[in-house]
């Protein structure tokens, strides 16, 4: 009997946006046009199992199979131009044939794009000026293009009452993140794979206390608020991934050759990782706070710049070494650890002290004489041939 009805298909809830786009798609006769046939590069997070979600995704589906006009609202952040987007899909319409229109773009572009494509997109109506609306307002009248509208919070908000209601022929809710926010595992899922494909890592799985976490959290700036913490979430798991493959990579072969080996400031993965300690950039400030966590047997090592007297308070605070520096170029603002600061702590002070920073050969040969050691980074790494740039450094080539 629903066939008879004139259904054409059947989707059982929840449902996928994408099963509606291939459903709607079909019954319109576009089926090479489905958004399915054709996935996105990206996923766009524009998904979700919550009631609140397959209300828009309903919307989406009536005003697919219409000719009226489009207004999707919503707070900023919540996806408005990507329910835009799955509403074009679901038209059998490609992106790039669609007009896009945003506050940027002048009245007579306003104007002009209803009579240039049968389907066109006016991004954040709230943003137009009066011009800007009084042209959209024309174009409706003139034009023969379908407009699909987005407009932040309540869309009579500062717009043109006429302009409104002309657009408002169909209305797409898109949900704030704190009304789905059982969809927000899917959303971790969905956006963690494409920073992974962005940056071409692993993708970084969380953990259910994490997830837990993100479900709770007030997320005031909806998706787009989301997206951003999971992409900064997912470069700095990056960061401590490449970290780790580089301690066990050179590891067994420092200790093997009774070399200790110290990372720069991750006193945390010092001790994860099975590291002899930690050189500190940050002077003095984190000396006591690092030998608490690692221990008395640990290496703790502070850069202190060109200052002596913050090397004094490291040496104080239980530092195993002091390191000054750069002694040459520009580095940083241009101030430079000069050879008497050097001269001055290796008579006066017990602590071991390192020279760092812009070394050259010249410099190792003065220093040597009054540092107990020279600590060689980007002189040597940045080389071609990292062993030859050291003998050259050391007088050796």
């Amino acid at each position: 009997s629903a066939a008879k009805g004139g259904v054409f298909e059947y989707l059982p809830k929840p449902f996928d946006l994408d099963d509606m786009i291939a459903a709607v798609a079909a019954a319109l006769g576009e089926e090479a046009k489905a958004g399915r046939t054709k996935p996105a590069e990206e996923p766009t997070g524009f998904i979700g199992q919550s009631a609140a979600m397959q209300s828009a995704f309903k919307a989406i589906a009536r005003a697919a199979t219409s000719q009226a006009h489009v207004m999707i609202t919503g707070e900023p952040g919540v996806g408005k131009r990507q329910a835009a987007e799955a509403l074009l899909r679901a038209r059998g319409i490609a992106s790039d044939d669609a007009i896009v229109v945003t506050p940027s773009n002048t009245a007579s572009d306003v104007f002009g794009s209803t009579q240039a494509a049968r389907q066109v997109v006016w991004l954040r109506l709230e943003e137009w000026n009066t011009e800007q609306q009084r042209a959209a307002r024309d174009a409706l009248d003139a034009g023969i293009g379908r407009v699909i509208a987005t407009a932040s919070h309540s869309p009579d908000a500062g717009l043109d009452t006429r302009l409104v209601a002309r657009l408002s022929e169909c209305v797409i809710s898109v949900p704030p993140l704190r009304d789905r926010r059982s969809d927000i595992p899917a959303l971790c899922e969905t956006f963690l794979g494409q920073f992974a494909r962005r940056d071409k890592q692993e993708v970084v799985r969380l953990s259910k206390d994490a997830i837990q976490y993100l479900q709770g959290s007030a997320w005031t700036g909806n998706v787009v608020e989301l997206r951003s913490v999971l992409s900064r979430l997912s470069l700095a798991t990056r960061d401590e991934d490449r970290l780790t493959r580089a301690a066990d990579a050179v590891r067994e072969v420092a200790h093997a050759a009774e070399v200790a080996l110290v990372i720069d400031t991750h006193v945390v993965l010092a001790d994860r990782l099975g590291l002899d300690g930690v050189h500190l950039l940050d002077g003095a400030r984190s000396v006591r706070a690092a030998r608490k966590t690692l221990g008395a047997d640990a290496i703790v090592g502070a850069f202190c710049g060109q200052s002596r007297h913050d090397g004094m308070n490291a040496g104080e605070a239980g530092a195993d070494y002091v390191s000054f520096g750069p002694v040459s170029g520009a580095l940083g603002d241009g101030a430079l650890a000069e050879h008497a600061l050097f001269e001055w702590w290796s008579e006066m002070i017990e602590v071991p002290v390192v020279a760092e920073g812009g070394l050259t050969a010249d410099a190792v040969a003065e220093l040597s004489q009054v540092t107990d050691f020279l600590s060689v980074g980007e002189e040597i790494w940045q080389a071609g041939d990292p062993l030859a740039a050291l003998r050259g450094l050391l007088g050796r080539g």
